[in-house]
């Protein structure tokens, strides 16, 4: 039972951490501005369990989609097309 409420406390948080990522990155901005704005220091953390996952749901999008490990990569929200 506890561990069915951590898991939903986790996907709570991930949740909300997804949100503020993507309100903070309307307008374009480097995964160092995205992991300060979070504070948190681990480049890979940031990269693999946050970016990654956004991008993969068309939430977030890269800005240099033909280098996307490019230095100055820069990722921007994606707006939701309504038909």
């Amino acid at each position: 039972m506890e561990s069915d409420t951590q898991s939903d406390t986790e996907s709570d948080t991930q949740s909300e951490v997804f949100n503020n990522v993507l309100a903070f990155c309307k307008e374009p901005k480097t995964a160092k501005e995205i992991r300060n704005y979070l504070g948190i220091s681990s480049k890979r953390y940031v990269a693999y369990k946050i970016l990654k996952p956004l991008i993969d749901l068309n939430k977030l999008e890269y800005t240099n989609k033909k280098s996307i490990n490019a230095r100055n990569q820069r990722y921007v929200t994606l707006k939701d097309k309504k038909k």
